[in-house]
């Protein structure tokens, strides 16, 4: 649950909009006004604390409140103290929380000589957060009260409440789709994306033909992605129909995936959630004689070494193409972001990735660098059917820097290729040098 003073962005709030506050929003559960900072580093950190163990919540610097606690005038804090002081809360709830919430903070210009210092705390986190003393505080009222540690039912709540957020975000992957008889000789690379704090993203209310469409419409616009310092990417994979659900958008590439299973799909939900589904580009029916349609010598020369005792034998094997994967991997993972957009309360997002049906398939990629690797190593095949990331179900969080753009260029995607270039077997290095193969600038 979450009280949205504001109906607009964090960055976007005025001293207008801390006015508007004055005999209208008194202290409670989701907001605590201060005139001037506390000298005790503590108290900072439990009402920080509070606000993130139970709904949310804001903590202004600034604003005097009577003896009830109701707000009745914006005091400022002089302008010269608010970089330091904005320097001092952070250290404070890195230093005194842990694990850390998320947070924003900004201060706003009251006149040219004082400002208002706001801080943002977003519900829906990980919770318990403890203080540094040892001890979990809620918010209750007006108050940030300590958990007693008799008190089992509060503190078993709060457990409960970070659990059944992991255990949504596994519903969540857990893809009904990699059941269906359709996909089981199917190689697929699926990832799950959430964003995080979880609820933070609103997207749509119920999905329309025009968000099918313009879905449908970004499909076809290249992404930009940054490989390397000096190099970037841009690619697409354009979707061909789209369907809705009460909550969600799918795309798809195949008008019936019954009899085309093997086809690109994207699943985008009004929460800012995210499926991406890869089928491995597999080279079917691979022959002896079919190794001359490579274009690397070396490769071709690795192959034919390797299966050089028993022509038929390469028919037990799959080759699938790696650097599809990973391009189409590193283009979806961008038309997602781009999808999202930039928004202000998202830290990071939880990431799962699977890779199914995969039993004796071989990531090939047709060059002298391939050839090198098999030569030393042997060929890279693959001995499990079915590969996930986290391995053991972690609530794995990846940082904000996954949505984050430079100069135009997602920089983001680059972690989840490569992520997904380790599970399909290749080391790091044969990764990078896929890379180089993607570039275009």
């Amino acid at each position: 649950m979450r009280l949205n003073l504001f109906e607009k962005s964090f960055n976007e709030i005025t001293i207008d909009d801390i006015r508007g506050l004055i005999g209208k929003v008194d202290e409670g559960y989701y907001v605590e006004y201060k005139s001037k900072i506390p000298e005790k580093n503590l108290k900072i950190a439990r009402s920080i604390a509070s606000f993130a163990n139970t709904y949310g919540g804001w903590y202004f610097l600034g604003i005097e409140t009577d003896e009830a606690n109701n707000a009745f005038e914006i005091s400022g804090i002089s302008s010269r103290e608010t970089a330091d002081l904005i320097d001092k809360i952070r250290n404070t709830i890195k230093d005194n929380i842990n694990p850390i919430p998320v947070f924003y903070i900004r201060s706003i210009e009251l006149d040219p000589d004082k400002s208002v210092i706001i801080v943002f705390i977003p519900d829906n986190q990980d919770a318990p957060f403890v203080t540094s003393d040892g001890k979990t505080y809620i918010r209750i009222g007006d108050s940030s009260d300590r958990i007693k540690e008799s008190d089992r039912y509060t503190l078993d709540k709060l457990y409960e409440s970070s659990k059944e957020k992991r255990l949504k975000f596994s519903r969540f992957k857990d893809d009904q789709d990699e059941k269906s008889p359709v996909h089981n000789n199917v190689g697929f690379i699926k990832i799950y994306i959430q964003p995080y704090p979880m609820n933070s993203v609103s997207k749509f209310n119920i999905p329309m033909d025009e968000d099918v469409k313009a879905l449908m419409e970004k499909s076809k616009n290249h992404v930009k992605i940054k490989l390397t310092e000096s190099g970037s990417m841009s690619g697409n994979v354009p979707f061909t129909s789209g369907h809705v659900s009460f909550s969600s958008i799918k795309l798809d590439q195949s008008s019936s995936p019954i009899t085309q299973p093997r086809s690109f799909a994207c699943e985008f939900f009004n929460d800012g959630r995210g499926k991406i589904s890869i089928p491995l580009d597999i080279y079917e029916g691979l022959t002896f004689d079919g190794i001359n349609s490579f274009k690397s010598s070396e490769a071709k020369t690795a192959l034919r070494e390797k299966f050089s005792s028993n022509s038929n034998s390469l028919l037990n094997f799959r080759l699938f193409d790696y650097g599809k994967a990973i391009a189409s991997t590193l283009i979806l993972t961008g038309y997602y972001l781009d999808w999202l957009g930039s928004v202000e309360q998202v830290s990071g997002f939880n990431v799962a990735i699977k890779i199914s049906n995969v039993n004796n398939f071989i990531p090939f990629f047709d060059t002298k660098e391939w050839a090198t690797h098999v030569k030393e190593f042997g060929l890279p095949i693959i001995s499990k059917s079915n590969i996930s990331y986290p391995e053991f179900d972690d609530f794995n969080i990846i940082g904000g820097e996954l949505s984050k753009v430079e100069d135009g260029l997602f920089t983001g995607p680059i972690y989840v290729a490569a992520i997904v270039g380790l599970m399909l077997g290749l080391p790091f290095n044969k990764f990078f040098h896929a890379l180089e193969s993607f570039r275009t600038t």
